[in-house]
């Protein structure tokens, strides 16, 4: 039995690791959560401090664990590999979560199911990761070890991500509770447990001088008026409907044995799905459609005859696997790799854009020769940060929601107001990316005079 379930392990991590590996590390330059994630990483591995030097909505655990490996090495694709790495250990911790509820094939069969939704790490990738261990922990025996280590993964949860996070700790809290007995006791496990992470922040907050910069980007600036990015993709439609029959099957299951660990999967589906609150995409939502298969999928097993399901998953794990790599390939097809960039080294890249964006920064370097500044307003602005092997805040990450309490268009205004700044904008910024500030295009093109132009960019200088 040993033997079969380390034949098992052996074939799941491999495929999972093909699977995760290709679809990183052959994706063409361009993609902006990549870009954004990256440059927030690498703005930590330069010696800057997030919050007090650079903006950053984020809470910072992400990219603190990011920005290790890019001491050494400060390249996208040492970001790609390690990216790689904590989506494969993601999944493959699903899949040993699984496991334990519908067997070998169902498991891989939802493992390989849940990656071809997979986009890029991100913090909630980080953040899922801490769920399921959330999840395994509801699941033991209670014992003081395991309050106290519930505790420290979900402040782990909230330094990841903090709505969420929020939500994770505050459910967590209740479920370990919820029982008749040591009430208190398990409340002062699990607290102690979460202060541990909590008190390190603060302390590296005070230490850096980080800390009001810290409340201004992570909290305040989410109830200021105008600064949110709601949306809602369609891609996210197909995502939902799994994470709906996922509630549904769990509902199920649970008035039909009144399982314990059934609440648990029912009650952190939802709160992985509040990963999508403001942002409704597959990208946002398919963590919690990943773990959304585990109850539908019981359901499944129960019907119909075992070893025709076992034949059928088999195939569907294959297929799956193959048209993932497929499409992988496929869209890599007349990439070839960036030159001249250290940061973009082995990056395949495609359409032209990385010429484009050498070609700006040829002509920034040009402005900024004669002694001006370049403030360039566009989602693609990090871009020239990585060309030119920079940081350039609040530029690079220049989105709603992103800059703190500030208004977004005083950074306009400023650029506007001061003769040796050369305002940098795509002519279609409104709509070149729906997280845009909006009002900056306006009001650059009414105080300022066009000087130059390249392809979609201009150049702007302010009128005086």
């Amino acid at each position: 039995m040993e033997k079969k379930y380390t034949k098992d392990r052996i074939i799941v991590g491999a495929v999972v690791l093909v699977m995760v590996f290709a679809r990183q590390l052959l994706r063409p330059l361009g993609l902006a959560d990549e870009l954004w994630n990256y440059d927030l990483s690498r703005g930590l591995a330069m010696g800057y401090i997030p919050y007090r030097d650079y903006n950053m909505l984020q809470m910072p655990l992400f990219f603190m664990l990011m920005s290790l490996p890019l001491r050494l090495s400060r390249t996208l694709l040492m970001y790609r590999i390690v990216s790689s790495l904590m989506l494969s250990a993601t999944a493959l911790f699903f899949y040993e979560t699984a496991r334990k509820e519908l067997g070998a094939a169902y498991s891989i069969f939802a493992t390989v199911l849940g990656i071809i939704f997979f986009d890029v790490a991100t913090y909630n990738t980080l953040l899922f990761f801490f769920i399921l261990t959330s999840y395994v922990l509801l699941k033991k025996e209670y014992t003081p070890h395991t309050g106290h280590a519930l505790g420290i993964f979900c402040a782990l949860g909230i330094l990841s991500r903090q709505t969420t996070g929020v939500f994770l700790t505050i459910a967590c809290l209740i479920l370990l509770i919820k029982g008749k007995e040591q009430k208190g006791k398990k409340a002062g496990a699990f607290i102690l447990g979460a202060s541990v992470p909590c008190l390190m922040f603060l302390i590296y907050l005070l230490a850096t001088g980080s800390f009001f910069g810290f409340w201004d980007y992570c909290f305040f600036s989410l109830l200021k008026k105008g600064q949110s990015n709601t949306a809602f993709i369609p891609d996210s439609i197909p995502v939902l409907l799994i994470i709906a029959g996922g509630i549904i099957s769990d509902i199920i299951i649970y008035r039909k044995k009144k399982e314990e660990k059934v609440l648990y999967h029912l009650v952190l589906t939802a709160v992985a799905a509040t990963i999508a609150i403001p942002i409704v995409d597959m990208m946002h939502l398919s963590y919690a459609a990943m773990f959304s298969w585990i109850p539908i999928l019981k359901i499944l097993k129960e019907t119909g005859r075992e070893e025709m399901k076992k034949k059928i998953c088999i195939f569907g794990i294959t297929a799956i696997a193959i048209f993932s790599l497929f499409t992988d390939v496929l869209g890599n097809l007349g990439s070839v790799m960036c030159k001249g960039s250290p940061e973009l080294v082995l990056i395949p890249t495609d359409n032209g854009i990385y010429e484009t964006y050498v070609y700006i920064s040829e002509i920034n370097e040009e402005y900024e020769n004669a002694g001006y500044k370049v403030a360039f307003f566009s989602s693609g602005a990090v871009m020239d940060s990585i060309i030119t092997g920079d940081i350039n805040p609040p530029y690079d990450v220049f989105l709603r929601g992103n800059l703190g309490t500030t208004d977004p268009l005083d950074y306009a205004v400023s650029a506007c107001s001061d003769p040796y700044t050369v305002i940098l904008i795509p002519d279609d910024y409104d709509t070149e990316n729906y997280q845009n500030p909006e009002g900056i295009y306006s009001y650059i093109t009414e105080h300022c005079t066009k000087i130059d132009s390249y392809g979609r960019f201009s150049w702007y200088l302010p009128d005086m």
